[in-house]
């Protein structure tokens, strides 16, 4: 693992949260196709993508803690 490897993790960890945090106030989730799933109208699609953002965040976020212990070692 490069130097540099652990925070880009880091940052792609971040902006994963960020997105959830954005689109769980928003009550809605972007899709790529450009459509919209909204909290209210389908409830399990909703919260399937935020938890994939926070999931996703965390799990970026753990590899690069892992890397940088790697590192100091």
């Amino acid at each position: 693992m490069s130097d540099q490897e652990p925070f880009v993790f880091l940052a792609f960890g971040m902006f994963f949260i960020v997105i959830g945090m954005i689109q769980t106030y928003l009550r809605k989730v972007w899709l790529r196709g450009g459509g919209w799933i909204y909290r209210d109208k389908q409830p399990i699609q909703y919260w399937l993508t935020i938890a994939t953002c926070y999931l996703g965040g965390g799990l970026c976020i753990a590899i690069s803690l892992y890397g940088v212990h790697i590192l100091s070692h």
